[in-house]
């Protein structure tokens, strides 16, 4: 009987030891987490008090020197009321470093925070309102994540730093007041 309690209690001692072996292990072969930076969450849209048509012009500058993919605008063919159509307007991948995503990389038992490379692309809708033209803006955007050595991996998808939509609206803003004040 003391054999066989001998028995199970060296069998238990060598899967507890497997089984922290085995989560060790993996848990060290995956790659360091993305973290992000804890910053005021920004609004992705703004009602500008402008007509559809100059907000329109303020954003085409304000992203001129990003590539387009996609511009619905229409130019009007007749001075009908009919409701004017909302716009929509898609950039192509903007490169960027990231303000808020970073990864802690640790290299020769020092820690280093390492902010990660990134694309975005701006889906821009621009609809009129009552009394002003309502701009929205949604990204999607992808990160670029180092590995255990601190080298780049793949981009993968991640949810969009505010902080990139909040500039943007702040540029076309900017815009329409230079162009008001001319």
């Amino acid at each position: 009987m003391k054999k066989n309690l001998l028995k199970k209690k060296g069998i238990l001692h060598i899967a507890t030891l497997g089984y922290f072996f085995l989560e060790t292990f993996l848990s060290c072969s995956h790659l360091p987490s993305i973290q992000r930076q804890k910053y005021a969450s920004y609004s992705s849209e703004r009602a500008l008090a402008y007509s559809l048509n100059r907000v329109y012009q303020a954003v085409r500058k304000s992203i001129q020197e990003y590539k387009i993919l996609n511009d619905s605008h229409e130019k009007p063919t007749s001075p009908e009321l009919s409701p004017i159509p909302p716009i929509t307007i898609q950039t192509d991948w903007i490169e960027e470093v990231s303000q808020e995503q970073y990864q802690i990389h640790e290299e020769k038992q020092n820690a280093k925070k390492c902010y990660l490379k990134s694309r975005l692309r701006y889906t821009i809708h621009l609809e009129k309102t009552a009394f002003a033209t309502l701009v929205k803006i949604k990204m999607q955007q992808q990160v670029q994540p180092l590995n255990r050595q601190g080298e780049p991996s793949l981009y993968r998808d991640t949810q969009p730093d505010s902080s990139f939509a909040h500039e943007l609206l702040e540029k076309i803003q900017k815009t329409l007041l230079e162009a008001t004040s001319e």
